[in-house]
């Protein structure tokens, strides 16, 4: 069966078994796509670039080879902490975004500093329910990019086509591994400034290694930064 991309989700809602979308496929159809999950993967502003987060949802349906299909829901970026936050909340509220995965650096999980222990603070003083977690292999990206291999190559990613839709991510990801040839490395790339691509591969792998659903943020002390310690 030849898969329909979507052009849109507008919003997502429970439902006894899981989570749908509610979609426009590139026909202007509209769809409803069953979903068992929806995670975030963030990265946070810095000198040189914008922060950036990207929702994904875990379609029911998989692929031909037993992978699930991924699909594009949401993305948005800021170069203010505050603002991304703020938008990245109220998206999480809409597609019904439970857990995001960020980068959470050694020399910062005890000193409580940088990114990572912002969005922490700023979920626990609004009381959310949103599960902040560190992003597992986040500085194995070689691991990353043979993930995102994986599933383009199966055609497991249902992202808005150019034409329709541009999105940030698939911009980085012609520039990081063409359209057409994800096989093809492209030498001399400063990928530090692909922002979108570590956000999909923190969610992708977070998809991949957390299959169960993990437990809300605590809203009380300890910070959860200590016991995050040994994640990697």
């Amino acid at each position: 069966m030849i898969q329909i991309p979507m052009k849109s989700i507008s919003h997502c809602i429970y439902t006894g078994s899981g989570v749908v979308a509610q979609a426009l496929d590139i026909k202007e159809t509209k769809r409803q796509i069953n979903l068992q999950d929806v995670r975030a993967g963030m990265v946070f502003p810095t000198g040189s670039m914008p922060g950036y987060f990207l929702i994904l949802g875990r379609e029911v349906e998989l692929v031909p080879t037993g992978k699930p299909m991924m699909l594009f829901i949401h993305e948005a970026e800021n170069i203010m902490h505050e603002l991304l936050f703020q938008d990245f909340t109220d998206a999480c509220t809409k597609f019904k975004c439970k857990t995001v995965y960020a980068y959470l650096p050694r020399q910062d999980r005890k000193r409580g500093v940088g990114g990572y222990d912002d969005l922490w603070k700023y979920l626990r003083n609004r009381r959310l329910k949103i599960n902040l977690v560190p992003a597992p292999a986040a500085e194995d990206v070689e691991y990353g990019k043979a993930l995102l291999r994986e599933f383009w190559t199966d055609d497991a990613f249902d992202l808005p086509p150019m034409d329709s839709k541009p999105t940030v991510l698939r911009q980085q990801l012609k520039q990081l591994v063409g359209i057409r040839d994800v096989s093809k490395d492209n030498k001399g790339l400063d990928e530090s400034l692909l922002y979108a691509f570590h956000a999909l591969r923190y969610v992708l792998t977070g998809f991949i290694k957390f299959t169960n659903v993990i437990q809300y943020l605590p809203k009380t002390e300890p910070s959860p930064r200590a016991a995050a310690g040994g994640w990697t």
